[in-house]
């Protein structure tokens, strides 16, 4: 286990068949981009607040051998920059459980036997420029998960020079107009 207010960096990949343990308060895993491959649950948040889990490849190859599991009223977590990759039966990606506004942000997850991200009377959690399956997002009871993506729009003319005051409409696939704004004075 990994106990509050500190920062781990893992400087070598993590091959194990056991978990990399669980996560408590405040607490910063910095993967480096090295991998955390188990074949077992990889990384536990059980009721805990304030972690980043961050540059990290996750790989587990178990029955239900979660990514990432964030259970009994964790909150506020956040997982940066990660890609997560499950080959197990049931091995969810991420696995939201009674936890509320955690967030996952510009992370990947590769889950092809499961469910991508699941969540199980859980609310607020926020995918944020995530690739993952949408048909492989599992929600379940009074569960919220928003999927949120960024978007930056340059609008400039044939030679390249920012253009101002150039309206800017965005629609969905029903070409139902969704936002509509005007591009910023250069």
């Amino acid at each position: 286990n990994v106990h509050g207010n500190q920062t781990i960096i893992l400087l070598q990949n993590f091959n194990s068949t056991s978990s990399i343990g669980t996560i408590r308060d405040d607490v910063v895993l910095d993967c480096k981009g090295n991998m955390v491959n188990t074949s077992v649950k990889a990384i536990s948040v059980n009721g805990e607040r304030n972690n980043t889990i961050k540059s990290c490849l996750i790989r587990t190859s178990g029955t239900s051998s979660y990514g990432v599991e964030y259970l009994s009223s964790a909150m506020n977590n956040l997982i940066f920059n990660t890609t997560i990759n499950t080959s197990g039966t049931s091995a969810y990606g991420v696995y939201f459980s009674s936890s509320h506004n955690n967030t996952l942000t510009n992370t990947t997850l590769n889950i092809p036997s499961a469910n991508d991200t699941i969540s199980s009377s859980a609310s607020g959690n926020t995918l944020i420029n995530t690739t993952f399956d949408r048909g492989n997002l599992s929600i379940s009871g009074s569960s919220t998960v928003y999927v949120k993506w960024y978007l930056l729009v340059n609008v400039t003319d044939q030679n390249g020079v920012p253009l101002a005051n150039v309206s800017v409409n965005i629609t969905n696939n029903t070409n139902s107009l969704l936002i509509s704004n005007i591009t910023d004075n250069f």
